[in-house]
């Protein structure tokens, strides 16, 4: 129904880091060409993965000049798919690395309701072994019990200890709110995941 229409180029290489800088200053910080291009080459050319990495940048930063180092701690240069990440870092409720798995899982193209049920399976998994553990079984019994591996019980078993049953628990009602939500449409599901990781 338009009477005209137009066609939008990409952004070349020098846009993108002109566009990113520009960014970082309306976010109160800098970023140097260096490093812009660096963040470009390790996340790809989709400006909506790029702005949610440059936020999270500028989020991690003190000083608010990000540099390269910044840049190699959220997305090592290195950096392989690692499957487990994210359930070991749900397995010691470690905030930081629970966050830094989910931001690599959805650079590699994890879809996000795959990444909402992986968190409430790790945190149903702490709750059955922290609840097992206060009754005193023998790790052996636990995981005939509620059907976790032995290994991956191994590594529960020290944070199930000394979890807080309602804060998890909410953490766990907050997934199946936010996984409702985001299939009516009403909510973000990455920034739904973020704020219920934080608040843990």
């Amino acid at each position: 129904m338009a009477n005209d229409s137009i066609q939008i180029q990409s952004l070349s290489s020098a846009q993108q880091v002109a566009w990113l800088q520009a960014e970082a200053q309306r976010l109160s910080a800098t970023i140097d060409s260096p490093t812009t291009q660096t963040l470009i080459a390790r996340i790809g050319p989709d400006s909506g993965s790029l702005i949610l990495t440059l936020r999270q940048l500028v989020a991690g930063s003190s000083t608010r000049v990000i540099t390269r180092k910044d840049l190699d701690t959220l997305i090592p240069p290195s950096a392989t798919f690692d499957q487990w990440e994210l359930a070991n870092a749900v397995g010691k409720l470690d905030k930081r690395a629970i966050i830094k798995a989910l931001h690599r899982q959805l650079a590699y193209g994890m879809g996000e309701h795959q990444l909402i049920g992986s968190l409430a399976s790790g945190i149903r998994n702490l709750l059955m072994t922290a609840e097992h553990a206060r009754m005193n079984m023998p790790p052996a019994l636990i995981a005939r019990t509620t059907g976790i591996h032995p290994f991956v019980l191994s590594k529960l078993i020290p944070t199930a200890r000394t979890v807080q049953f309602d804060k998890l628990r909410a953490f766990h009602q907050g997934l199946a709110r936010l996984d409702q939500a985001s299939k009516q449409g009403r909510v973000d599901v990455r920034d739904g995941l973020y704020s219920l990781v934080l608040s843990l």
